[in-house]
């Protein structure tokens, strides 16, 4: 996976986007696997809510950006019962911001900023209800 790293570096600095499939499980009901991700540049400044590409360990994960830490992001697939480790802003690769399922645009849709806001919100009262029981 890391040997296709430079190349994606390469087709965002060229041309702004990338094309991906999505293989796991972790942003569903948000994201079936099988769809597939145009995934553009981190210009503008990715901000909470985002649904981001970044590398971990050898592959690239797909999750959505909760908060910003003094360590880097705070990650959580939608599909997950618990937040990432903090993920430094240096790994972030890109944000997702098209998604085609049977070769038609699925999402962004009409409410893509209120399902946005949803998951942002689930997953910060989340937060907070699990690091207050620990």
């Amino acid at each position: 996976m890391l040997s296709l790293l430079p190349l994606l570096k390469t087709m965002l600095a060229r041309q702004g986007y990338f094309y991906w499939r999505l293989r796991g499980s972790s942003m569903m009901p948000t994201l079936s696997p099988g769809s597939l991700l145009r995934v553009r540049s981190l210009s503008p400044s990715p901000r909470s809510g985002d649904i981001v590409v970044f590398v971990c360990a050898d592959t690239l994960v797909v999750h959505r950006l909760i908060r910003r830490t003094e360590r880097g992001w705070l990650t959580w697939g939608d599909g997950c019962p618990h937040p990432d480790a903090c993920v430094p802003s240096s790994h972030l690769l890109g944000v997702v911001d098209r998604v085609y399922r049977a070769g038609k645009l699925y999402w962004p849709g009409r409410l893509s900023s209120l399902h946005r806001q949803h998951w942002l919100w689930r997953r910060r009262l989340a937060l907070f209800l699990y690091t207050s029981s620990h």
